[in-house]
């Protein structure tokens, strides 16, 4: 498929789940990621910014959301969401831009 190794002895296994291409089929021997996973520096393939993980995919968060744990639990919101922590669940609301300018 859309495998490639740099040794020989990697030539009949596939990458780890995440890599479109890589070294070896370690975690950290990624060489180009698959949809929506970026290269970090230690040459992982992981979420982009504004997607989890979920069952070996990268799953966009929920609209304001900008960075997720899942699809429940927000981490950061956009500019124009705010972040509430419930005891269960950390969710978000949308404010209005000129209310939040008024009480600075």
């Amino acid at each position: 498929d859309n495998y490639i190794y740099k040794s020989i002895e990697y030539c009949n296994n596939e990458c780890y789940y995440s890599c479109l291409q890589c070294k070896t089929p370690l975690k950290n021997d990624c060489l180009k990621c698959k949809k929506n996973f970026y290269l970090n520096n230690q040459s992982e393939c992981i979420c982009n910014i504004g997607y989890y993980e979920n069952n070996k995919k990268c799953k966009k968060c929920n609209i304001g959301c900008l960075k997720c744990y899942d699809e429940y639990n927000c981490l950061q919101c956009n500019k124009t969401f705010i972040l509430k922590n419930n005891s269960k669940k950390k969710y978000f609301y949308k404010i209005d831009l000129n209310e939040k300018q008024k009480h600075k």
